[in-house]
């Protein structure tokens, strides 16, 4: 789990970068564009029920907030993002492989299945924080809990808009997610995720 971050090229000359931006068809064509710092490279891809029923790849002008691998696992669904940045020319030619899939790690959150969630969940990889979040249906809001990764819910609070598009809040502790716990464990959360990016 790594956040990297790179400052502007000496000179102001810009770097040269591979762009990749999938349309609808999910395809894109290579090109070369200047960036100010960083070139990244991406894969993502979202299960539903155990099934995977989306990917993407692309390359991009990268910036440090998005230079996160991680996943966002809401139950029946779970998105996984994995990208790397590079500061060389050119450097982003290559497909960044998916996330390896890997089993429950021992920690659980609360997830909702429909109105109710009381229902527990069994955290996957490093997924070490739980998380809520509302995503918009029919013009009705929604509650949505599960399990992420520290470095989602790091990138958030840097800026970077959360995987629902909506405000993620996060937290440390087993099935911490509920009412009461929530607020109790964000400044927690903070203290981890900053040591954990300055001193590992």
């Amino acid at each position: 789990m790594k956040l990297t971050t790179c400052n502007r090229r000496p000179g102001g000359n810009a770097l040269q970068c591979y762009q990749c931006i999938p349309g609808p068809s999910g395809t894109c064509t290579d090109t070369q564009v200047d960036c100010p710092s960083q070139c990244g490279s991406a894969t993502g891809a979202t299960y539903m029920s155990g099934q995977k029923t989306s990917a993407i790849n692309k390359k991009f002008c990268a910036t440090p907030k998005q230079c996160i691998s991680g996943s966002f696992n809401l139950g029946l669904m779970k998105s996984i993002v994995s990208s790397k940045c590079c500061n060389t020319n050119l450097c982003n030619n290559h497909t960044v492989q998916e996330l390896p899939s890997t089993g429950p790690n021992g920690k659980k959150c609360f997830t909702c299945v429909g109105d109710d969630c009381s229902q527990t969940l069994n955290c996957e990889g490093d997924e070490d924080q739980c998380v809520e979040t509302k995503v918009n249906t029919g013009g009705q809001k929604i509650t949505m809990k599960g399990c992420t990764s520290s470095i989602i819910c790091f990138a958030h609070l840097l800026g970077q808009p959360g995987p629902t598009g909506e405000r993620v809040t996060c937290c440390a502790g087993d099935l911490c997610n509920n009412v009461k716990s929530i607020n109790q464990n964000m400044f927690l959360l903070v203290v981890s995720v900053v040591s954990k990016i300055l001193y590992h």
